[in-house]
């Protein structure tokens, strides 16, 4: 999508990210939920990383943002502006979009809770975790109740 507006390329430029490099977003949950228990996990990492790579996110200076967001957590007011403006991309797609790329990033949301969970690692999902991943599927899917419940664990 090319047809940025205004407030939108402000808010790129809030969160100090390239407007070409907007796709970046995708993944801005996924760190969120990564940060919860106050450190990224080695698993974690690593699972962002293969996951931006696998869907051509770290081109231009995206690698840079995501790379930033994994030394350093951001606020959260960043992650709410980050939501918002996701969100509204995700509205602006259409609904059949809105189910698909919701879809995925919820998924990995809740791939990377399970990557640092549980015993060895394995699979367990705290219940800070589901509570933010829950928030998360709120706000993306704005009360869609269909969407929702495809989503929520």
């Amino acid at each position: 999508m090319s047809d940025l507006n205004e407030e939108q390329l402000a808010t790129l430029k809030k969160l100090a990210i390239p407007p070409e490099d907007y796709a970046v977003l995708f993944l801005l949950p996924v760190v969120e939920v990564a940060w919860i228990d106050g450190k990224i996990q080695k698993g974690e990492r690593t699972a962002i990383l293969a996951a931006a790579a696998d869907r051509d996110l770290l081109a231009g200076k995206s690698k840079q943002v995501v790379e930033r967001w994994l030394d350093s957590r951001p606020g959260r007011v960043y992650f709410k502006m980050g939501r918002g403006l996701l969100k509204e991309l995700l509205d602006f797609e259409g609904a059949e979009t809105l189910h698909g790329r919701a879809s995925a990033a919820i998924q990995l949301c809740w791939d990377v809770a399970a990557s640092a969970g549980g015993v060895l690692g394995i699979g367990s999902t705290s219940a800070e975790e589901r509570e933010l991943i829950v928030g998360i599927v709120d706000q993306l899917t704005a009360g869609n109740l269909t969407i929702r419940s495809k989503l929520i664990r």
